[in-house]
């Protein structure tokens, strides 16, 4: 088993929830394993490429106010996957630990397309 360490989304500043840290810039880390039986797994999905092509119809105003993100077209998830030599129909399985944008991404999208199948918490609350 071969696990990539991928930044699928870098942002400017995230404020913490609660008193205490200041703002600090953030990646979405996603992880891609190669697996010897199942394929290939990504685990969250980051921002994804039409979050970076058209962040205007696909990300909400006030996250992209909160989180200001690069927007690189580089960092999706599907582009990396390609750096690295597969093909987005190679990601077999995509796991989410939660529904927040930048863990889910276009990871919705996946199954529809290539036949792999999705799975994380179906509440959204997942914490």
């Amino acid at each position: 088993m071969k696990v990539h360490h991928l930044n699928c989304g870098s942002m400017a500043t995230i404020e913490a929830t609660y008193d205490g840290p200041r703002p600090l810039p953030v990646v979405c880390h996603c992880l891609l394993v190669e697996t010897e039986s199942d394929g290939l797994v990504l685990i969250e999905s980051g921002l994804g490429t039409e979050d970076v092509r058209r962040p205007q119809n696909t990300l909400d105003p006030e996250w992209r106010e909160l989180a200001a993100p690069g927007l690189d077209p580089a960092e999706p998830a599907v582009r990396q996957v390609e750096r690295l030599g597969f093909g987005a129909e190679d990601v077999r399985h995509v796991a989410v630990t939660h529904l927040d944008v930048d863990h889910t991404g276009r990871a919705a999208r996946l199954p529809a397309r290539d036949g792999a199948r999705t799975g994380g918490r179906a509440d959204g609350r997942g914490r």
